[in-house]
């Protein structure tokens, strides 16, 4: 990366990082940051800080005393067929290598499980000991790193409590998660928790444009669309793909909507379902953006519109604007907050998506 990615520190992010400096370290810590943060960046200028310069020059994210554990699509069991992140190293360190500020469903699609269900599991918190007994070869800490806790099974969760509850010494635990409320309260409470807000909107907009030489407008529709989080907006720019299938889908959705037309509804469903749960989770978002976006365009801001990115996409800012009344800006904000919770609980997708384009046209 041309700017160093250190450009996203606060005080909030440096008292931490100097907590580590000063030999105040927690051996078991939950870190939070939304889908795309930058709970990932600050994790490894952690580690840097306590595995020493020179070591992860040498070593990089392969150091030895440096161990990592997350979702896999090989499913639960402790036989020897069952692949464990292990079996998955080299694809991971080459996959956070190219993204600092990773985004699940792009680690999916690298091991070809889009349409999978990726858990850790049992046999993943066994491991999680035989790490730990390690000699540590610098003989500093042995480190690992839990990549989304929320996705531990039962029994994968159970027995990493105990390794919490009994810690080794030198021994440090880091938890990466998207989502704090769906750890295991046992194990939240036996963590210090620290969460990494979204970067401003003038932060990342100065640090996207430099980083991608792109246009003031460019930047400010990525980082429109992003909530903040450096990995959504580097995401939209590098999947052209993405934004477009989201665009498209957003104007066929509007339309359907002002037409209350059922029969299309039921085709638009059946075609969006076909995606992935995450990739349906991210439509949602991208549309509450949006959304936001169009209130403030109401009110004179001009801002750079996805929709307008695409002269091919028949849809007209200026002239839907006037039909969305803002007053119902909080109930289709809210509703597609609980469309992207019944997702995540996996509720049926056919459902949430047909109840979400009911909702929205009662807004016209």
């Amino acid at each position: 990366m041309k700017n160093k990615i250190s450009f996203f520190e606060t005080p909030y992010s440096q008292n931490w990082l100097k907590s580590g400096t000063l030999g105040r370290i927690p051996h078991a810590q939950i870190l939070s940051s939304n889908s795309g943060g930058v709970a990932w960046m600050n994790t490894r200028l952690y580690v840097k800080q306590l595995l020493c310069d020179s070591d992860l020059k040498k070593f990089g994210l392969a150091h030895p005393d440096l161990h990592f554990i997350f979702p896999t699509a090989s499913g639960d069991g402790e036989g020897s067929s069952v692949k464990t992140s292990d079996d998955y190293l080299f694809e991971f360190r080459e996959f956070l290598d190219k993204n600092p500020f990773p985004l699940f469903k792009n680690w999916a699609s690298k091991i070809s499980a889009n349409k999978k269900s990726l858990i850790i599991g049992a046999k993943e918190a066994s491991n999680v000991l035989e790490k730990l007994a390690l000699k540590s070869h610098s003989g500093k800490y042995k480190i690992i790193i839990i990549w989304l806790p929320e996705k531990l099974n039962n029994s994968a969760a159970n027995r990493l409590l105990k390794t919490i509850e009994e810690p080794q010494d030198k021994t440090l635990i880091l938890l990466i998660t998207e989502n704090v409320s769906k750890i295991l309260p046992t194990i939240k409470s036996r963590c210090q928790v620290l969460s990494f807000p979204p970067i401003e909107h003038d932060v990342l907009s100065t640090w996207i444009k430099g980083e991608y030489d792109l246009s003031n407008e460019r930047a400010e529709m990525l980082v429109s669309l992003s909530e903040g989080q450096p990995g959504v907006a580097i995401n939209y720019l590098k999947n052209d793909e993405e934004l477009r299938l989201f665009s498209e889908t957003f104007a066929s959705s509007m339309r359907i909507s002002f037409k209350k037309d059922f029969t299309e509804l039921n085709k638009w469903v059946e075609k969006l379902s076909l995606l992935g749960r995450d990739q349906i989770i991210d439509y949602f978002s991208f549309s509450s953006s949006l959304f936001s976006l169009f209130v403030k365009h109401k009110f004179g801001e001009n801002n750079a519109i996805a929709l307008d990115w695409f002269d091919d996409i028949s849809f007209k800012t200026d002239s839907f604007t006037r039909l969305l009344e803002t007053s119902s800006l909080d109930f289709v904000l809210s509703s597609l907050d609980s469309a992207k919770l019944d997702i995540q609980r996996n509720l049926s997708a056919k459902i949430v998506l047909f109840d979400m384009g009911v909702k929205l046209m009662s807004i016209f």
